[in-house]
């Protein structure tokens, strides 16, 4: 492409940039890039919070359902601990799934 073709494709481009950024703002139209560090951390600490409470809630859960399940059947069906452990990981993973979904 030589100089004078590639200068006047240049001008088009600008000029319909141009007219299209004013159109935009005719229309009222604003893009935002990148949203403000205060709506970011808000976004940030709103799902957090639950995530936080999910994951203390899902290993207290855990904890006592091992503890009662090596307790109250660890003797009688003669599972190791970390068997009750895992069993008491799938009871707390199941009640996570069933409360998780109660919003919706």
């Amino acid at each position: 492409m030589d100089a004078d073709t590639r200068s006047a494709v240049e001008h088009e481009l600008r000029r319909l940039r141009r007219e299209h950024e004013e159109e935009l703002a005719r229309n009222n139209i604003h893009f935002n890039v990148k949203p403000p560090r205060a709506e970011l951390r808000k976004c940030f600490i709103h799902n957090a919070v639950p995530f936080v409470g999910f994951g203390f809630l899902d290993n207290f859960i855990m904890l006592i359902a091992g503890d009662a399940i090596e307790s109250y059947f660890g003797t009688y069906f003669h599972i190791s601990v970390l068997a009750a452990a895992g069993l008491g990981n799938t009871l707390s993973d199941t009640i996570g799934i069933v409360t998780g979904d109660l919003e919706n």
